[in-house]
């Protein structure tokens, strides 16, 4: 049996309110069935990047943030 090895690398991206609180933005993930889950902006890297431009990258594609 041969394996893959595969990095995923993400981040959290969060802010803290007026009132001191602290919002974590969490993406919904469903599948075909329609089951949903919420998961942190992640992704594969490619092989030219290294972990943090992976991350910043996936951030950005998956939530839309400049």
């Amino acid at each position: 049996m041969t394996r893959i090895k595969e990095t995923s690398c993400g981040g959290i991206v969060y802010r803290k309110t007026s009132q001191g609180h602290i919002e974590v933005l969490l993406l919904e993930w469903r599948n075909k069935r329609g089951f949903s889950k919420y998961v942190l902006p992640k992704g594969h890297m490619e092989e030219t990047e290294t972990a943090q431009e992976t991350a910043l990258r996936e951030i950005c594609e998956e939530t839309g943030l400049p």
